[in-house]
């Protein structure tokens, strides 16, 4: 986010003391709070700064006392109408003779929701993912600097130098970049070794048929646990070779692969998500460290979208029936051997297809397989190397779980992949699969075909850093009022949490960002159930708004690594998607708030899932 920084001094008059203003926010929203940051050069302790235009729990804010010439003002909002001109907020401040003013514009609260909806709409209308997210970021700077004629130009060229270029350097997002740049050479080196047509003659002595291809890419899915990103890399790039001879739509493939990863990483013990998300439960302060591994043991039962995801996709894989635009792609793919729908768009070039092998290429799985194990090996190494490090002297006494809840998880993953692409071109190189040359030129050419992913995750890192910086998530949040009856919070927090991570395309944002509001709110109920529930509620409603959104890194990712054309991916899951959505709602989320238990609501929507699929889906034409 960029801090505004409308800073004024008044150095003449009165008694020449300078005052400066800053507010955390470029724009300001009705009823969303921000920061206000007072600094007076030289000014003792315990000065006092009177104020105006500002109030804070419904109260105006006239006065603040000064702290080694600082004060920080939390949580408050613009006050009174006296405005400069119309749209423009006013704050003043003064001491003695003199004073200080700032106007910060106000803009009304749904135009904070106009760049993340106008790429995704762009994106589904058009297919065209990179220019639809450029113009939500562009109508994100329209928005900021206002809406005229010299402002269309400006907000250009802000998105291209500021908002893209700070969410590219953002150090994770790098760390992400470089992860997927790595595991597009390694696949490559994979490829061109005969690793990944190895791989593919293994398990297609278990897998002969489009229902047990999807099946074994489902338990594959399970086994990578630790990390979503790793799961869609590993898994997509592994198993398309395969599911392309088999003759299953790369739109099913993302889907399988987009709807394990994630869930699979939130219910794991041992994750990366877990890491996160209960790190975030216990910074509200109503939960001890101690007290992590019991509570998320306890929040796996309420995490109905994630464990109704599961079992759906193993239905659709075994019952081999779909419906909506899933089963045209299905149809498609078994009667024309197309996997790809005509003029589609793949998100990274299939340099595992087998098309693409050569007909004398030695077939030798483990050229593959031992740097995916590498990977997942050095990947969890690091993660306890990580943590051990930032515990310090503390880790010889620290347990599994709190060394896990200090790990690094972006360094491990990156440590991961470069430990598997090393090792893959060392295999290929020295069982004389590939000369040195073509063995680099094979992993070069790997990190290419990423090329299209990073420039969309780097769109998408700065559509959410745009929603930021127009606190998108806290306007949604200020629109659930306090007077809500807490057996409804459990499906209040889910949906708020879906709509919140549909528009920013971010999970793990949006558990940040709800977290710290309703895990105290959540807290205020004598009931467990509830308290469970809601926090619950805010996990799986993440991971389903970012199902459904185009702007969602995983979903890109799971794109990529299937190279899928990714608006195809994100309109044949969407209804998948909104199905489990729906019966996590009406069968779980509300039927807890008001006291089922459930295990009762996990049986009654496992049936329902069943029973749609029976009557909506049909097998494809062919089988």
């Amino acid at each position: 986010m960029i801090p505004l920084l409308l800073c004024l001094f008044v150095s003449g008059g009165g008694d020449g003391t300078k005052i400066q203003l800053e507010a955390d926010k470029s724009v300001l929203l009705p009823d969303v709070p921000f920061q206000l940051t007072i600094t007076v050069e030289g000014a003792p302790n315990g000065t006092v700064v009177h104020l105006s235009g500002i109030e804070k729990d419904g109260k105006p804010v006239f006065s603040a006392v000064l702290s080694g010439g600082t004060a920080v003002l939390d949580k408050v909002v613009t006050h009174g109408q006296a405005t400069a001109q119309p749209g423009m907020a006013e704050i003043r401040a003064d001491i003695g003779d003199s004073s200080e003013t700032i106007s910060i514009r106000v803009i009304p609260g749904w135009l904070c929701l106009l760049p993340a909806l106008l790429a995704i709409l762009l994106a589904i209308v058009t297919r065209e993912v990179l220019v639809s997210l450029f113009a939500g970021v562009w109508a994100g700077g329209l928005i900021v600097l206002g809406f005229g004629p010299e402002e269309l130009l400006l907000s250009a060229l802000r998105a291209l130098d500021t908002t893209i270029v700070e969410a590219l350097t953002d150090p994770s997002n790098m760390k992400i970049v470089l992860f997927t740049l790595i595991m597009g050479g390694m696949v490559g080196v994979m490829s061109k070794s005969g690793g990944t047509r190895g791989i593919v003659d293994v398990v297609s002595k278990f897998a002969k048929t489009p229902r047990s291809g999807m099946i074994s890419t489902w338990v594959m899915g399970l086994t990578i646990f630790f990390d979503d990103y790793a799961n869609c890399m590993i898994i997509g790039s592994t198993m398309r070779p395969l599911t392309d001879r088999l003759k299953i739509s790369r739109e099913k493939l993302a889907y399988i692969v987009d709807s394990t990863a994630a869930p699979v990483a939130t219910l794991s013990v041992i994750s990366t998500w877990v890491v996160a998300k209960m790190g975030f439960v216990v910074q509200t302060g109503k939960v001890q460290e101690s007290e992590m591994f019991s509570l998320f043991l306890e929040l796996i039962p309420y995490s109905f979208y994630s464990l109704f995801t599961l079992f759906f996709v193993f239905l659709v894989a075994v019952s081999r029936r779909d419906f909506g635009p899933m089963r045209k792609a299905e149809n498609r793919a078994l009667e024309t051997g197309a996997v790809l729908r005509p003029g589609a768009t793949p998100l990274s070039d299939a340099e595992t297809s087998l098309e693409k092998q050569e007909s004398d290429m030695s077939r030798r799985w483990h050229v593959a397989a031992v740097p995916v194990v590498a990977l997942v090996t050095f990947t969890i190494l690091g993660l306890v190397l990580t943590g051990r490090q930032a515990l310090g002297d503390a880790a010889e006494t620290a347990g599994f779980w709190k060394v896990m809840g200090n790990a690094d998880s972006f360094n491990a993953i990156l440590w991961g992949a470069m430990g598997g692409s090393v090792l893959a071109l060392v295999l290929a190189m020295l069982g004389g699969h590939l000369t040195p040359r073509k063995s680099i030129e094979a992993w070069v050419g790997g990190c290419k075909g990423m090329l299209t992913a990073v420039l969309v995750l780097t769109l998408a890192w700065s559509i959410a850093a745009t929603c930021r910086e127009l606190s998108t998530g806290e306007w949604v949040i200020a629109r659930i009022g306090d007077d809500l009856p807490l057996k409804w919070l459990p499906v209040i927090t889910f949906v708020v949490s879906a709509l919140v991570a549909f528009a920013t395309g971010t999970s793990w944002g949006t558990m940040a960002i709800l977290v710290p509001i309703i895990v105290p709110w959540a807290w205020t109920s004598p009931e467990d159930g509830i308290r469970l529930a809601s926090l619950a509620g805010v996990l799986s409603g993440a991971i389903f708004g970012d199902h459904c959104s185009p702007i969602s890194d995983t979903t890109v990712m799971s794109s990529l690594a299937t190279a899928s054309d990714h608006i195809d991916h994100v309109r044949t899951q969407l209804p998948y998607g909104l199905l489990c959505g729906g019966v996590a709602i009406f069968i779980g989320f509300i039927p807890v708030g008001f006291g089922l238990p459930p295990w009762v609501s996990l049986i009654v929507g496992a049936a329902l899932l069943v029973a749609t699929l029976l009557l909506l889906g049909r097998k494809p034409r062919t089988a």
